[in-house]
């Protein structure tokens, strides 16, 4: 009632003064009008909001007043969730071409190039995190405003092992990053200085980069096909606790039990990767009890988990022709290398994989636990049906999942950016995963994983304006991300129809001519 007579009284005032009500106040930038907001963290979701963007970030939020400013964005009937977060890719990739094919055609790649920052902002990936880039690469990338934000890690490849084992003979020991375990220095060419090869060594090099994060790697050959050596428990847990102690997150790449395991004893910030090759159990089809020991240490321990369902999904995508002429992958990749991908060479990869499945027998029966039944993507399919099922029991027992899409994790068609990324979010919503756990996956989980919460994953003052204006409510259903309108980078706001391939490879060519 105070408040009411004071109001009166002041009008009262003013009107014998021969004053008018004070002026309109219109701030700068841009105002998100009464807007429903999805976050990720509670409330989850609030009617009538209107966000102000100065400057590439949030200013202000109000939930009960209007904010007038010089540009405005109807938000009546539309949903403004927080950008999504892939935490999980490798940027500036081959494309899906073999090295003699990009060499034949330099154009396609070119146009993958042009077209992959683009298509992940159609999809709403706003921040990415590339888990093994070069500072020549992130700096080129991050010279473009309209290219979604960017953190990276170096790559800390053990010797000898994955990721060195491909790597010419003459260029193997190359990498500054590379490490090293005890009982390895007779393998390592006598001209290397072991002493710049240790982890405290490496570690502190990656601290003169702007690297956010290290990856390590735990593969000892994909089940059988190869025969690498594994980084020891005692060198995993000094990268961990060098990599704490120096505000960087650390990565290992693993898919088997003993990676997991190892993971766990080691308290690691990030596991990449699902449970896939349950090694000693994989005769077994329901969720074996040595699996859930492990998920329970991963958990007490705080493990964040990727479960990169894509690389699994991708394979058996790789089989399926179909795919090539969905209209989402046609908004992903520019239509000549779609068209390069139909023909004979660009099927290269798809025939790789079905000659090593069929010339190692043995193997596919070891990772199966039984004789195959026939079928290209029956490993894929196991593979598939482990995932989802460590990933239940995760999610229902408070685990911490990431999303995280591997793109590409292998040289094809099958893992295109940003579809990539919406496509693992639809599995995780299969696996058992609510639209909301699916949204804090994508945003608040990674922000956190890779300590960046402070500046995005959710929609609070100060932090970067990466918004997504939908249709449709993202609660409910997670093809509500098909319903995207409106994808803001830094503040700034691209229609979504102009970010897809289809329409900005015609403009590029309308512009040409």
């Amino acid at each position: 009632m105070k408040n009411s007579v004071g109001a009166l009284l002041v009008a009262i005032v003013l009107a014998a003064a021969g004053c008018s009500a004070p002026p309109e106040i219109v701030e700068r930038g841009t105002v998100v009008e009464n807007v429903t907001l999805i976050s990720p963290v509670a409330p989850h979701e609030t009617a009538g909001v209107y966000v102000l963007i100065q400057d590439g970030v949030i200013a202000r939020i109000s939930y009960d007043k209007a904010i007038k400013a010089v540009e405005t964005i109807d938000g009546s009937g539309k949903y403004l969730t927080p950008g999504l977060i892939d935490s999980h890719v490798h940027l500036r990739g081959d494309a899906g071409l073999r090295d003699d094919h990009a060499e034949a055609h330099p154009e396609l790649v070119a146009a993958f190039y042009d077209q992959e920052p683009y298509s992940y902002l159609y999809f709403g990936f706003t921040t990415l995190v590339d888990l093994a880039q070069s500072e020549e690469t992130a700096s080129q990338w991050r010279a473009s405003e309209d290219y979604p934000d960017l953190i990276y890690c170096k790559r800390l490849n053990l010797a000898n092992g994955y990721g060195m084992a491909f790597t010419p003979e003459g260029q193997k020991f190359s990498s500054p990053y590379f490490i090293y375990d005890e009982g390895q220095e007779e393998d390592i060419p006598s001209t290397i200085d072991l002493k710049q090869h240790t982890p405290v060594a490496v570690i502190q090099k990656v601290l003169q980069t702007n690297a956010r994060c290290v990856k390590t790697f735990h593969e000892s050959g994909f089940g059988g096909l190869f025969d690498w050596p594994t980084p020891s428990d005692k060198l995993t847990g000094e990268i961990q606790q060098l990599a704490a102690k120096n505000g960087l997150v650390h990565v290992m790449h693993g898919n088997t039990t003993a990676a997991w395991r190892q993971a766990a004893a080691a308290k690691l910030d990030v596991i990449a990767h699902g449970l896939w090759h349950w090694e000693e159990f994989n005769s077994e089809e329901e969720l074996p009890e040595g699996v859930i020991f492990i998920l329970e240490r991963i958990m007490e321990n705080g493990v964040g988990v990727q479960l990169t369902s894509q690389v699994i999904e991708g394979e058996i995508r790789a089989f399926d022709s179909a795919f090539l002429d969905t209209e989402q992958l046609a908004h992903s990749l520019p239509q000549k290398l779609i068209n390069w991908h139909k023909s004979e060479d660009g099927a290269w990869f798809r025939a790789l994989m079905k000659r090593r499945l069929d010339s190692n027998p043995d193997i596919v029966e070891a990772f199966l636990g039984h004789a195959p039944t026939g079928g290209d993507a029956e490993t894929s399919e196991t593979a598939m049906r482990r995932i989802g099922q460590v990933a239940e029991y995760l999610n229902e027992h408070g685990g911490l999942l990431l999303l995280a899409s591997d793109s590409p994790s292998s040289p094809t068609f099958s893992n295109p950016p940003g579809l990539n990324g919406y496509l693992e979010m639809r599995a995780m919503e299969r696996f058992g995963l609510t639209p909301l756990e699916v949204l804090q996956a994508a945003t608040i989980n990674n922000a956190r994983a890779f300590k960046i919460a402070d500046q995005v994953g959710g929609i609070e003052e100060g932090k970067r304006a990466n918004l997504l204006l939908l249709d449709q409510n993202p609660l409910e259903d997670i093809t509500a991300y098909e319903s995207i309108r409106l994808v803001i980078k830094g503040g700034k706001a691209f229609q979504r129809e102009e970010l897809s391939a289809l329409n900005r490879q015609g403009a590029i060519m309308q512009s040409a001519n």
